[in-house]
């Protein structure tokens, strides 16, 4: 997903105590890089600098996948108004 006008670490450090959600693969998600996958299928630094991946299971529950929602929508507004000063 990508959230245009917001970084993507912001997004992260808001929810990832209770949602599985990083910048890029499991193998580089500790790299400030942008997504070399990202890049490669035509977006920007920038652009991917405000994506995200989301790791979803079989076993999460409708519920579990509404509150993950809910809580990203609540992060990307937080960091919109941050970024909008």
């Amino acid at each position: 997903m990508r959230f245009p006008g917001v970084e993507a670490k912001a997004v992260i450090n808001s929810v990832s105590d209770r949602i599985a959600i990083s910048a890029g693969s499991a193998c580089t998600a500790d790299s400030v890089e942008p997504s070399h996958v990202l890049l490669a299928i035509g977006l920007t630094a920038q652009e991917a600098h405000s994506s995200v991946r989301i790791g979803m299971g079989r076993f999460n529950t409708e519920g579990e996948i509404t509150e993950a929602a809910e809580g990203i929508v609540e992060a990307v507004r937080g960091a919109a108004r941050l970024a909008a000063g």
